[in-house]
């Protein structure tokens, strides 16, 4: 879901194409990246850098500001980038609320983030 946020943060930032290809996230030797977004004067990226575990958001005067890859609610996730992108002076928060799967608004700062990767619960068979 962590994903999910920096891609609507891509998307409140930059035009409309085809297929959504402008919120895509490109594979790096580190992570992921969003590769250069427009904001105003200038422009910023925000990158995945899992050897580091850090979301790090740089922009293109030099500054950046990092937000930790804990474990820790998607809510709170979304409030610390928020508040790395007011410290560097970029201006937006995706719009509308967060949903999860079943489409339910969660408001809880006790929702979990899902991991990245997670095992088949035993006894499951086929593809959901």
């Amino acid at each position: 879901m962590w994903t999910q946020i920096v891609g609507k943060i891509r998307m409140a930032h930059t035009p409309m194409l085809n297929h959504w290809w402008q919120v895509t996230l490109y594979l790096t030797p580190r992570g992921l990246t969003t590769s250069s977004i427009p904001d105003r004067h200038d422009a910023f990226d925000m990158e995945f850098e899992f050897s580091e575990h850090v979301l790090r958001l740089g922009t293109g005067n030099g500054m950046s500001a990092n937000v930790n890859l804990s474990p820790k609610p998607v809510v709170e996730f979304h409030g610390e980038t928020s508040d790395a992108m007011n410290r560097l002076g970029i201006e937006t928060a995706p719009s509308g609320r967060c949903r999860t799967r079943s489409n339910r608004p969660y408001r809880s700062p006790r929702t979990t983030c899902m991991p990245l990767m997670t095992a088949k619960p035993s006894g499951c068979s086929g593809i959901n």
